[in-house]
């Protein structure tokens, strides 16, 4: 399995004035660029679930050839746990929202980009910044979060790109 490590990398490309033509999307003028958006299983910009999510699939489909799958640690189906774990060994870590989306993503051929593994502050659970671990118990913890999230549906083999630190 290869890792990769990216970070605020910016790719340029020289755009050349075209002909506009309304019955086109934005992905018909691509070429090989890469355009995505940002999704997220449940709540806002749902492709999976929720009121407007049948809406917001077509629309990415039609525009996009890549999603940014936005799952963040205490959000939207997050990934930690809701409430403080007794101990380290009893921390799980959610990762169907992710699955589903990189599952739904591999099936519609789109490029994926994990946003995002880590964020300073509000992220995380607020137990979380309450807590006084120290540094080998937060190693251990994130580096069993970090194997969960990229062994899990095997999402580390699927998913394109990891942001792994934002902000």
């Amino acid at each position: 399995m290869k890792y990769y490590l990216i970070i605020s990398i910016i790719f340029c490309q020289n755009i050349f004035s075209q002909p506009f033509d309304k019955k086109k999307s934005l992905k018909d003028y691509s070429d090989k660029t890469i355009i995505t958006s940002q999704v997220r299983s449940e709540g806002n910009k749902a492709i999976l679930r929720g009121t407007e999510s049948k809406k917001n699939r077509e629309f990415v489909l039609s525009n996009y050839n890549g999603i940014q799958m936005s799952v963040y640690p205490a959000w939207d189906f997050g990934f930690w746990p809701k409430n403080k774990p007794k101990t380290i060994e009893e921390f799980e870590y959610n990762v169907e929202g992710l699955s589903e989306l990189v599952n739904w993503g591999k099936e519609n051929d789109m490029y994926m980009i994990h946003h995002c593994l880590f964020f300073p502050n509000k992220y995380f659970p607020n137990w979380f910044w309450e807590s006084s671990y120290n540094s080998n118990e937060l190693d251990q913890i994130l580096n069993s979060y970090i194997e969960k999230v990229l062994v899990a549906n095997k999402n580390g083999e699927k998913i394109d790109v990891l942001n792994v630190i934002n902000e």
